[in-house]
């Protein structure tokens, strides 16, 4: 009977650059094309495979476990982040309307279906599940059938972010055969930087089919750690501490700038933000901010704050605004303001 069998590969933070390599040696020899997500639809014999082995399910469940900062527009990851685990959905409703945010709006997520045909059935799907979460860099697989892939195998690094520059954080390696449904490997990487990113160069083997998937020089599969905490208190990991207030402002009105909120960021980011710098439009910001404060329009002030982020593009490119970027932040760092001036 001859066959046609299905790799699917998963991309959770966004759409990588894949090269597929495929060893030829004549007309029997099973060829491949690349499916894009949108066009599933297209590939019935391939979606009823599927459906009749009943994988939609754990194919589902599998993105969703792996999946970070993956949703559009969905509040639902903001009542979820670990940086606004200490405020009820309440608050975080009250600040995001009274400030007027708007729910993250990153990049959606991408999936490639690698397609291997030698004729004209389907005989095995397997998924291939490449992502990152808070503990690391994590390669899975769903077997769709009874065959086994041969191997897949591959080599990790890790890259942080300091200052403006990349630098190399660790490396690792696995090699894996007769793989079923499961975990391939699990590269244990706390975030150890206000940002940091994963290259992988991953082949998979079946039969007489070598494919090869890398994203070397890319950042797509990127982690953050921004924070908010007392600026005496939080480290900069390779980035800068932000007064959303500025030291200026606060230090002129009495305040405690030491002991003030802050957020860490990315350095490129926080050069973006209105109130740093010697620059004499950072001085007038400044002093609007000082004035603003010594007249008690506390809320108009944070209002400002708000409004510069959502103007800043993302330098990375990778969020519409700083506002989106940063969301989880500008909640947190509000909650802190609006108590450090009274207004709760």
């Amino acid at each position: 009977m001859k066959r046609i069998k299905l790799i699917v590969l998963a991309l959770l933070l966004s759409l990588s650059v894949i090269n597929v390599g495929v060893i030829s040696a004549d007309s029997s020899t099973p060829t491949h094309e690349v499916i894009k997500a949108e066009d599933i639809d297209n590939h019935s014999d391939v979606k009823q495979f599927i459906t009749d082995q009943g994988a939609w399910n754990e194919i589902k469940s599998l993105q969703e476990n792996n999946e970070l900062q993956s949703s559009t527009n969905n509040l639902d990851r903001v009542y979820e982040s670990d940086l606004l685990s200490h405020l009820s959905k309440e608050r975080i409703d009250t600040i995001i309307n009274t400030y007027d945010l708007n729910a993250p709006n990153v990049l959606p997520n991408n999936t490639i279906y690698i397609v291997e045909k030698s004729a004209t059935s389907v005989s095995n799907v397997w998924y291939l599940n490449y992502s990152t979460n808070q503990s690391g860099f994590i390669v899975s697989v769903v077997n769709v059938g009874s065959d086994a892939i041969d191997s897949i195998s591959g080599s990790l690094k890790k890259y942080n972010k300091s200052d403006l520059n990349w630098v190399s954080a660790g490396s690792t390696s696995f090699s894996r055969t007769q793989i079923n449904t499961g975990t391939v490997s699990t590269w244990v990487q706390p975030i150890t930087a206000v940002s940091d990113y994963f290259e992988y160069n991953i082949t998979v083997k079946e039969d007489a089919s070598v494919w090869n998937y890398n994203n070397t020089g890319q950042t797509n599969y990127q982690r953050y750690s921004f924070e908010v905490g007392n600026y005496n208190a939080i480290q900069a990991l390779g980035g800068q501490r932000h007064h959303f207030v500025s030291q200026f402002a606060l230090a002129s009105n009495g305040y405690n700038s030491n002991t003030a909120p802050t957020i860490r960021m990315m350095t490129a980011d926080h050069r973006l933000t209105p109130n740093w710098g010697s620059s004499h439009s950072a001085q007038n910001y400044r002093a609007t901010e000082s004035q603003l404060l010594k007249d008690k329009q506390y809320r108009p002030l944070l209002q400002m704050e708000v409004d510069a982020f959502k103007l800043l593009p993302d330098p990375e490119g990778k969020f519409p605004r700083l506002s989106d970027k940063y969301m989880d932040a500008l909640v947190v760092a509000l909650d802190r303001y609006e108590r450090l001036f009274g207004l709760i």
